[in-house]
């Protein structure tokens, strides 16, 4: 039973040896004090939902940091990252959830790039969000790491087509993320790229992705019977069971598919 936990918990599909130890950040930002930018209202329970999953089914809370609001500045958020990385062990794994807005913002090189917004994020005084490739690379220094963006990175042009759901983006000019700029140690699950906006829903009271991801968790994305969840199987069984349930949106993979990997 253990093992089978491990195994869904990191989305793997290759046992591991029962001496690893998993580390965990969960990341939550609500509000991003903007007037301009609307704020959600679950991102920051779906970080405490998704560690609490995780601590019932075996991962120990001292292996876990939250950062939630206030908490989730940008040198928290990477400062956080880059702690739990540097604990792990030969064997260790690192998960990485981030629940809130996305969008595109310029990278340390000036290019436009995919990006996570933090609580302390301020465009006017130029305060920089942080970008999938550079919380990616901090994420590589655990060795393996499993990286899950619960927000979007295409903007709507009217938000208020969704509601009552809210959307998790900020927007701003497209950018590609290209798996090549990834470290080879880390898969990202995401809820986009898609035509359509990553979403919080008001009937599931969490995260599209999210809520879906939970649910997957306790083994019904388990396609070929085998006893354990690859990453590919959790994505594809999540983004059938949202559009089942009705929500135009998807989730995609990108990274190792974990067929040979063990995290």
């Amino acid at each position: 039973m253990g093992r089978l936990l491990s195994l869904l918990l990191l989305a793997v599909s290759i046992v591991t040896p029962a001496s690893a130890r998993w580390r965990a950040v969960f990341i939550g930002v609500n509000d991003l004090g903007s007037a301009e930018i609307a704020s959600l209202k679950y991102a920051e329970s779906d970080a405490s939902l998704v560690r609490d999953t995780l601590g019932r089914l075996g991962v120990a809370s001292a292996s876990m940091s939250l950062l939630v609001g206030a908490a989730a500045t940008r040198e928290g958020i990477l400062r956080g990252v880059t702690d739990r990385a540097s604990e792990t062990a030969p064997g260790d794994q690192l998960l990485v959830y981030f629940s809130g807005h996305g969008g595109t913002a310029p990278d340390a090189d000036g290019e436009r790039a995919l990006a996570i917004f933090p609580w302390d994020w301020d465009p006017s005084d130029g305060r920089p969000a942080i970008s999938v490739v550079e919380l990616a690379t901090r994420a590589a220094d655990a060795g393996e790491a499993l990286i899950v963006l619960d927000c979007g990175f295409v903007a709507s042009s009217d938000p208020s087509s969704y509601a009552p759901h809210r959307v998790k983006s900020v927007g701003g000019p497209s950018a590609v993320l290209r798996g090549e700029s990834l470290p080879a140690s880390v898969t990202l699950i995401l809820s986009e790229p898609s035509p359509h906006a990553a979403l919080e829903s008001a009937t599931l009271r969490g995260g599209v992705l999210t809520r879906h991801l939970v649910r997957a968790l306790t083994g019904t994305a388990d396609a070929d019977g085998n006893g354990s969840v690859t990453p590919y199987e959790l994505v594809t069984h999540a983004a059938a069971r949202m559009r089942e349930n009705a929500y135009a949106q998807e989730a995609s993979l990108v990274g190792d598919r974990g067929v040979r990997r063990a995290f």
